[in-house]
């Protein structure tokens, strides 16, 4: 089967994905206004054949449908209804090409040249857009009727010349986004014009735009062609057209109600059908490869084979190499709050990361998932997931990653759901975003998921946030994270201002669920103790770097950096006096823009030596324990296995 689709070329295979991806229904009303737009067309140009759509005949007028020789009945004067509903159905078509054509293309244009073509240009396209706006198609219809007469030409040229404002306005939106594109920027230094880059790189990202308002344009203008025919602007008699055909119906409504009835009928259908297949094919056609939003159980079912058979073999992995975090300010004056960040987590491996406030931890875990907040940038290095690099992803197929593939529960499980919405909405509306099924199955698979992670009271799902306590705030959260399944979770801080015995229970449930799920986790905090009740490895950050590295066991049994030793030591302890003071580290974390040139934990570090004074350590040692110190407390090599 493989071997045949390769021997297809790209029009079959896009015909094939038409075929079935877009509703048979949609496909089947599609198909017949277009037989009919033909053949009314034909009605219209072979003379022999027009007679039929203008032959009049007082002695049928306001037939019945079935009666005096007709199928659907006869107008106030005896013209047959069903040629002239074809002629009508060819001559709407014909207006809505026409007007598609003009407006599209104007809009095109325009939209590039607002966007890619300099700000002179830019600023005079959106002169030219607001004026168009500002004039009343109805107005301009009234004009142009005014120069030439009424009639379908009167339609084109009124709409053509107002629709093409709202898709010139779209593209140029698009466009601005686009020319910031690696590709675009790279077309840029290879030195191709723009008016080159324009048509190969930017045309082709246009087309789901393009289909979308086509559309969109087709079916206004049917509506308007009637609506302007209905006013006695648009088509005159004995023009055929569906608007002509509506208005003298509605004249003759209380003779006849037939025309009137079967002229809305043919309308409604062709314009609610159009619209339907301009959805399906702007995510068949879109040259980014969007996922078609239909899809049918069977269709479900082979998209998730081919995708099952088509996953790696290895395991899914987070890889994190050099990745530096600035602060943008003024070109060239960025302040770093981030930098050197390396790490690597395979499948089913439980990372905690450690520090104080002020460390990077929770820039770390922003960078990890590419959700960096408003004003800092991704100034070096590269984050991947499963192989790929996500700098090369665009943005939809990241949210599509987001939640599925990678997860982040935030510090504040309460700020980070709406307040106007129950707890079983929010995790009902993520689970259809990703895993698109019937509402039913969603709130199933929400309550289920509650149930798991100890909400299991029904009325939990039908609570807002505010009636939840912290701990239970904080398994919903989790709720509406694992009921995505994802392969990796980052949970930053997420036990911070609970209680003790809360703080272990959500430890003992992620644990159970890392289990079960076969998922990697991602833990920041500042607890020692619950970091090794669920983490295999351990990073210690200070200062945006990370200072150690190693498997938990081993850093906490035999502390290198004395950053490191001087967290475990200020852990509360039994064998501490009463009323005496807890062991500190002297002094505060720095803040970005004022870290020493040196070690960043000279100020603060006991164990300096005159090496540490003269340049930043390396984060040295084997794969398995890394340090960052010219004079650990303990060196690596020397650490018994």
């Amino acid at each position: 089967m493989s071997a045949g689709i390769e021997k297809t070329g790209p029009g079959a295979q896009i015909a094939r994905r038409i075929v079935t991806t877009v509703p048979k229904p949609v496909l089947l009303m599609v198909l017949t206004f277009f037989i009919g737009g033909l053949a009314g067309g034909a009605l219209l140009l072979v003379p022999e054949w027009s007679r039929l759509v203008f032959r009049q005949s007082l002695m049928r007028a306001y037939s019945a449908p079935l009666e005096n020789g007709t199928l659907l009945g006869a107008d106030q004067l005896g013209r047959a209804l069903e040629w002239r509903l074809l002629a009508g159905l060819a001559i709407s078509l014909g207006t809505a090409a026409l007007v598609t054509a003009i407006a599209t293309t104007l809009g095109i244009v325009m939209g590039l040249l607002g966007g890619f073509f300099g700000r002179t240009a830019d600023r005079i396209v959106t002169l030219v857009i607001d004026a168009t706006w500002a004039y009343p198609t109805l107005l301009l219809a009234v004009v142009v009727a005014g120069i030439q007469g009424p009639g379908v030409s009167t339609v084109v040229w009124a709409l053509g010349l107002t629709l093409w404002a709202a898709m010139a306005r779209i593209v140029r939106a698009q466009v601005l986004v686009l020319r910031e594109q690696d590709f675009v920027l790279a077309a840029r230094a290879l030195g191709y014009g723009k008016l080159y880059i324009a048509i190969r790189h930017l045309v082709p990202n246009l087309v789901p735009i393009w289909i979308l308002m086509a559309t969109l344009f087709v079916a206004l203008t049917i509506v308007a062609e009637a609506g302007l025919s209905f006013i006695g602007i648009g088509a005159q008699s004995p023009t055929p057209s569906l608007g002509k055909t509506l208005a003298e119906g509605f004249s003759f409504a209380s003779s006849s109600s037939w025309p009137l009835l079967l002229a809305s009928l043919v309308i409604v259908g062709l314009v609610t059908s159009l619209n339907s297949l301009g959805d399906h094919l702007r995510d068949i056609l879109d040259p980014k490869g969007r996922v078609p939003a239909f899809r049918t159980p069977r269709m479900r079912a082979i998209m998730q084979r081919e995708q099952a058979a088509a996953a790696p073999a290895a395991s899914p992995t987070v890889l994190a190499e050099e990745v530096s975090v600035s602060i943008r300010r003024e070109p060239g004056e960025d302040v770093p709050v981030l930098t050197g960040l390396s790490l690597a987590l395979g499948s089913e491996r439980a990372l905690g990361i450690v520090g104080e406030s002020g460390s990077g931890k929770s820039v770390a875990a922003r960078a990890l998932i590419g959700l960096l907040p408003a004003g800092l940038v991704l100034s070096g290095g590269r984050v991947s997931w499963q192989g790929g690099g996500i700098a090369e992803l665009d943005a939809e197929t990241l949210r599509g990653q987001r939640g599925r593939f990678i997860a982040l529960v935030f510090q504040d499980a309460r700020a980070s759901m709406d307040p106007l919405y129950t707890i079983g909405d929010q995790i009902t509306e993520a689970l259809q975003a990703h895993l698109p099924q019937d509402a039913a199955s969603a709130r199933k698979a929400a309550r289920e998921i509650l149930a798991r992670v100890g909400l299991d009271d029904p009325s939990h799902f039908d609570r807002y946030p505010h009636q939840l306590s912290g701990g239970q705030m904080q398994r919903a959260a989790l709720a509406a994270v694992l009921v995505l399944r994802p392969r990796v979770l980052i949970a930053d801080e997420p036990t911070t201002g609970l209680d003790v015995t809360t703080q272990k229970k959500i430890v003992a449930l992620v644990r159970d669920l890392r289990r079960e799920m076969g998922m990697a986790v991602i833990w920041i905090s500042h607890d020692l103790d619950l970091v090794t009740e669920i983490a295999d490895d351990i990073m210690v950050m200070y200062a945006g770097q990370v200072v150690e590295t190693g498997a938990v066991s081993d850093v906490l049994r035999a502390p290198s950096h004395p950053y490191t030793k001087g967290l475990i030591a200020s852990r509360p302890s039994r064998d501490i006096a009463p009323k005496s003071l807890l062991p500190a580290i002297a002094g505060n974390v720095p803040e970005p823009g004022k870290w020493p040139i040196s070690c960043r934990f000279l100020p603060r570090c006991g164990n300096a030596v005159a090496a540490c004074s003269a340049g930043q350590p390396l984060l040295e040692g084997g794969t398995d324990r890394r340090v960052r110190c010219f004079n650990p407390v303990t060196p690596v090599r020397e650490i018994p296995a």
